[in-house]
């Protein structure tokens, strides 16, 4: 289960977008700590020099008591303690003092330092008569310390507001390529009655559009293996039947010899179409995998359509079909058989998809190329190409169809 979750698209999108905006929050967080601090540890100071002054100012100029004018100058932010002696101020350990410091108060100037414990807080003590004022940012309450509440907040907020957008832009992004996910299991289950709706023209719309282009050509691939294996069993029943019908037939001992010659006779043509019928399945797999063996030879093209229709004479005369042939004497270069199985598929299938009293028309006349017409009477069905020309079909339905070979 842990190994599924690692793997999974949408916890991997997560994981890098909540680390991205982590890690570039806290950089941030840094960098403007480490460029505004000092510039509000300087503003403190300044409060601090700014008001142990003004206080000594009042207590010598104006001779105001210092703890009036201490109390005068209270403030929440600052902290201000008034020491008796420099004994007392050395007793607070809280406030560290150099040699440096104690010579600079003893010639009444101001001492300027960092607190012991908070070295991110600035002091000043400053000696006025015989006491010495100190000054110093309250612990909690502080410049410095609001500026690093209020960077915590923005901080906070920033990764949790990201989160929550990362979280509904994932399932967005990821939510198509789940769709196609199951679409897939669907097909692979053998259920090619699905598609789906790209959205958009992005990556993933066009995977979807290719999705459904691989399933509408599986679908089709499908329809025709099922007609194909149905087609195959049709024309292998038949010779076969009669090939064990006739081998049976020879061992009746009354059969005369004119007799036994014609079931001979008869086993030979269907051993032969039986041959032709393999030779048929191994071309047909040979165009599936795109292995094509040109046979080409001169031939009249005409006779070979007129071979075809009579082939196909029993089928079109049961259906009492009306046939119009209007063809020109054109010998052409070129596969033979290929265009043979051609000519059988299409009058096979005006034959097949035309009512009883219908009628098909076949056309044959040369310009700069060939261009046979076949059209029907019938339902109408789909577009193909073939045979380094063009085949292509005019339908409307309920009106029938009209095929156009170019060569």
């Amino acid at each position: 289960m842990r190994q599924k979750l690692f793997i999974s698209i949408y916890t991997r999108f997560i994981s890098i977008f909540l680390g991205v905006i982590f890690l570039s929050s806290i950089i941030t967080f840094g960098i403007i700590s480490f460029t505004k601090v000092g510039d509000i540890q300087g503003f403190i100071q300044k409060q601090l020099n700014d008001q142990l002054t003004t206080i000594k100012t009042l207590v010598v100029d104006k001779n105001i008591p210092l703890e009036e004018a201490v109390v005068y100058f209270e403030e929440d932010y600052i902290e201000t303690v008034i020491f008796e002696n420099f004994t007392e101020l050395e007793g607070d350990t809280r406030y560290i003092l150099s040699e440096a410091d104690k010579v600079k108060l003893e010639k009444g100037e101001m001492v300027v330092s960092k607190l012991k414990n908070r070295e991110d807080l600035p002091f000043g003590i400053l000696p006025v008569g015989n006491s010495y004022l100190a000054a110093a940012p309250h612990l909690e309450n502080n410049a410095v310390a609001g500026f690093a509440k209020v960077m915590r907040t923005a901080l906070l907020i920033m990764i949790i507001l990201g989160s929550v957008l990362t979280i509904l832009a994932v399932a967005m992004i990821v939510k198509p390529i789940k769709e196609i996910t199951h679409a897939a299991k669907e097909v692979s289950n053998g259920n090619f009655n699905i598609s789906l709706r790209p959205q958009g023209n992005d990556e993933i719309a066009e995977l979807t559009r290719h999705f459904n282009s691989m399933v509408k050509e599986l679908k089709a691939n499908e329809y025709l293996h099922k007609d194909f294996i149905s087609s195959v069993s049709h024309e292998f029943k038949t010779p076969i039947s009669s090939l064990k019908g006739f081998a049976r037939l020879l061992k009746d001992k009354t059969l005369t010899e004119e007799q036994r010659e014609e079931c001979a006779d008869i086993i030979l043509a269907e051993s032969e179409r039986l041959s032709h019928l393999s030779t048929s399945l191994l071309r047909l797999s040979e165009l599936d995998h795109k292995v094509i063996r040109h046979a080409r030879s001169h031939f009249s093209l005409d006779e070979q359509i007129r071979r075809v229709i009579l082939l196909l004479q029993e089928r079109w005369e049961a259906k009492n079909l009306n046939l119009d042939i209007e063809m020109e004497n054109i010998g052409y270069h070129g596969d033979e058989a290929l265009l043979q199985q051609v000519w059988i598929n299409l009058i096979s299938n005006a034959i097949k998809f035309t009512p009883n009293g219908g009628a098909i028309t076949v056309e044959l006349n040369q310009g700069k190329k060939c261009l046979i017409k076949i059209s029907d009477t019938g339902i109408g069905i789909a577009q193909d190409d073939l045979h380094n020309g063009r085949v292509w079909v005019e339908s409307e339905g309920g009106k029938g169809s009209t095929f156009f070979v170019e060569l």
